[in-house]
Parts: C-alpha cells; structure tokens; sequence
C-alpha cells in the first residue's frame, strides 16, 4: 500500500490486494462515533489501527466496524480515487455458531 495525501485532512492507504482490485482506506479511523481517533497504519496482511486489525480490504478482522474508504476507479492508465465521499465501513457481522459448539 502506498499513502496519498490529496489534501493534509484527508490522507488514505491505496493499495492493490489482488489483481484488479483497487482499494483506498482513510489513513484514520474511529472504532465508533465520538471516540478519538486513530492512524491507521500497513501491516502484514492488512492495517491495524490501535489496538484494531483489518485485512487487505479494510474489512474488521478484531473490530468493531470496517475501516472507511473511498471509491477508486480505473480508466488504462488513470487511476480516480472520489475523496469527496467517505464510505463510512461497515459493522462486523456476527457468524452463526457452528453446531456442537457453546456461544460464550
């Protein structure tokens, strides 16, 4: 992933996870409304942000919601990253449990 600053108040990750697959993450991000802020940051596989990790996509892997994106297009060789809309991510989904086992 490489860090893009188009304006100081709206840095973000943009990276490749997989061929063809563009993905841009805002370089901070809240585990919910109101709660301070934290610098996302590359990690292997994916980001972390605090106590916080994601996969290649931004997807909560142990947290509470995804991290924001924004939507990136290709056309040839130009790449449009639209920081004009933050696309708030998504809360973690619960998975059902898998029979035999015991929630907690």
């Amino acid at each position: 992933p490489s860090r893009v600053a188009v304006a100081a108040e709206q840095p973000f990750w943009l990276a490749q996870p997989v061929r063809d697959d563009l993905v841009a993450v805002a370089a901070t991000w809240t585990p919910a409304d109101g709660a301070t802020p934290c610098a996302v940051a590359v990690a292997a596989g994916g980001y972390t942000c605090a106590d916080f990790s994601f996969g290649p996509r931004g997807e909560p892997l142990r947290a509470p919601r995804a991290l924001d994106r924004y939507l990136v297009s290709a056309d040839g060789s130009r790449l449009v990253v639209n920081v004009s809309r933050l696309i708030r991510g998504a809360g973690a989904t619960p998975q059902p449990l898998q029979p035999g086992l015991q929630q907690r």
